[in-house]
């Protein structure tokens, strides 16, 4: 359905427009501190929380005998292949693929074989340590990590560091708009947008509110909003933040 999904760090709720729902460990969470969460086609909710991916199949909720494990939780840690434990984001790819950003790499869960694909450094990320993930139109991920971004189409790595468009080192987080454009959140550095092979470089003096950039999101209407230290601000039809 429809329902609002919230990560905290006392676990997750959900609100149906109706109801609130909260999930703790106590349900099958395996930390309750959740700081990502994605919403299947299929309808199944997957959180990253500090203690790895957990899996909630709201269909299996009810009918498990008590005292036997709930077959509507599944919790994917490194003992289960994932390469870190720490998840800051979770993203579908257009081929369905759930996606991890971990502090010790990147993964995408192979359903058939119920394995973890891990992809580090040594394979061509930027660092093991990603913050965020995203998916661009033409179906590559896109990665936010501690040193730089990286895109991943399938076949080959391309990594941009500082120097190659990204005004700091690390990237907070990455997202993708419907015109194609790719955004990065620099906190500390401001913001960075790849337009049609271009770098833009966007700071307080370009009219950011501050340069410690979160997020960068559009709404319906196609406007492109950031989340900064001290407040949110707009890119209008000008090309100029207010």
């Amino acid at each position: 359905g429809n329902a609002l999904w919230f990560a905290t760090d006392q676990g997750v709720s959900k609100y149906d427009g109706l109801l609130w729902e909260t999930y703790t460990v106590a349900d099958g969470l395996p930390s309750d501190d959740v700081l990502a969460v994605q919403v299947g086609a299929d309808g199944v909710v997957w959180f990253g929380t500090v203690a790895g991916v957990c899996r909630f199949d709201p269909t299996k909720q009810f009918g498990t005998p008590i005292g036997l494990p709930n077959k509507a939780w599944k919790a994917y840690g490194e003992m289960e292949g994932m390469p870190g434990e720490r998840v800051s984001d979770l993203v579908f790819g257009l081929d369905g693929r759930l996606w991890a950003a971990t502090d010790g790499g990147a993964a995408y869960l192979d359903v058939g074989a119920n394995e973890w694909m891990v992809y580090t450094t040594a394979d061509g990320l930027a660092d093991d340590e990603v913050n965020g993930l995203a998916v661009d139109a033409d179906g590559a991920i896109w990665f936010a990590t501690e040193r730089g971004a990286s895109r991943y189409d399938g076949v080959s790595w391309q990594s941009y560091r500082r120097g190659d468009g990204l005004q700091g080192t690390s990237v907070t987080s990455v997202f993708s708009d419907r015109e194609g454009n790719v955004w990065f959140a620099q906190y500390g550095s401001g913001l960075a947008c790849l337009k049609n092979g271009h770098w833009f470089q966007y700071t307080e003096s370009e009219g950011l509110p501050d340069e410690g950039v979160r997020q960068v999101f559009q709404t319906k209407d196609g406007v492109i909003w950031v989340v900064c230290r001290s407040g949110i601000a707009r890119l209008n039809a000008e090309n100029q933040w207010q």
